[in-house]
């Protein structure tokens, strides 16, 4: 059976913070599919991000860690640089940099 990322890398500006191991569709999907993974996340929220990275490595896959803020483009280029180096190129980036909460009374 075919898989359709075999072989791709990307990166992510997520480490998930906030969302159930369950619910970490936009890095684990990927792994899923046959990714290879960057992650770059806030340094606070180092906890969830190494989450995420557990989980993609149970998927067979690997992933790397950048921590830092998006909002710096000296960071911007470090994910970019880490990315080249750990795998050789990005096939894909991902822009997803928000904050979850969870509101009182909400399902």
């Amino acid at each position: 059976m075919a898989v359709p990322l075999a072989g791709h890398t990307g990166g992510s500006d997520t480490g998930e913070k906030g969302i159930p191991p369950w619910l970490r569709t936009s890095t684990a999907s990927r792994t899923r599919e046959g990714a290879d993974v960057l992650i770059s996340y806030l340094p606070e929220e180092e906890k969830d991000a190494q989450e995420t990275v557990r989980l993609v490595r149970d998927a067979g896959r690997t992933a790397v860690t950048v921590p830092g803020d998006i909002r710096e483009e000296a960071h911007c280029q470090r994910i970019v640089d880490r990315a080249v180096a750990e795998f050789g190129r990005i096939d894909a980036l991902v822009n997803n940099a928000a904050h979850q909460m969870m509101q009182p009374g909400a399902t």
